[in-house]
């Protein structure tokens, strides 16, 4: 799906105003997060790194596209919280989930119910699976924090650095998730109608 295809779906599908997403699209190409190209219907399509900070920079702050931009290489670049020495982030973790979740099915996606987080009173986010009680599949739970990185000596107050933003926290669930990366990533028809059926016949 193109740029303008994306800010336009997104805007369905998160309930928000398409003037602003539409004006985060542009600050997002503008400042390089989405690549430039021919206009129209040779626009190039939107892969999975380039959602990823898509919706990054939407969750930052839903309503307030220069906001949003501010607080994006932040959030972006937070580091998984690990004892690896690995160097995922979670603008990388994310755009592997979308990825995979483009090439799954409902059925897949809903039974480890994914859902991303972010907060930004504590420069945090999550990736998570959480499945029913009665699956099988273990619970998967991946930590993004800027507050791990922090010295010692570093007040709390200055590891906290959006505290009072416009928006505390941020949270998109499996059943979203599954429809922007099925329409914008593998050019799928919206599943909507095919989910909420599933969803009546397990009721």
């Amino acid at each position: 799906m193109h740029l303008g295809q994306t800010a336009s779906f997104l805007a369905l599908v998160l309930n928000r105003p398409e003037p602003t997403t539409r004006m985060l699209s542009r600050l997002l190409r503008e400042g390089e997060w989405i690549k430039k190209g021919s206009r129209g219907r040779n626009a190039p399509h939107i892969d999975g790194p380039e959602l990823s900070s898509f919706l990054i920079a939407f969750m930052c702050c839903p309503d307030s596209p220069a906001v949003a931009m501010e607080r994006l290489p932040h959030f972006a670049s937070l580091p998984l919280d690990s004892e690896t020495g690995t160097k995922a982030t979670f603008a990388k973790g994310l755009a592997l989930l979308l990825e995979r979740l483009a090439k799954e099915t409902w059925e897949e996606a809903q039974g480890k119910k994914w859902s991303v987080s972010l907060y930004v009173d504590m420069s945090a986010a999550t990736i998570s699976a959480d499945p029913s009680e009665e699956s099988e599949i273990a619970p998967e739970e991946h930590v993004f924090s800027a507050l791990v990185e922090a010295p010692d000596d570093q007040p709390i107050k200055d590891a906290l650095p959006y505290f009072g933003g416009l928006e505390t926290s941020s949270k998109i669930r499996d059943f979203t998730l599954f429809r922007i990366a099925k329409v914008i990533l593998a050019g799928e028809p919206d599943p909507l109608d095919e989910i909420k059926k599933s969803l009546e016949d397990d009721a």
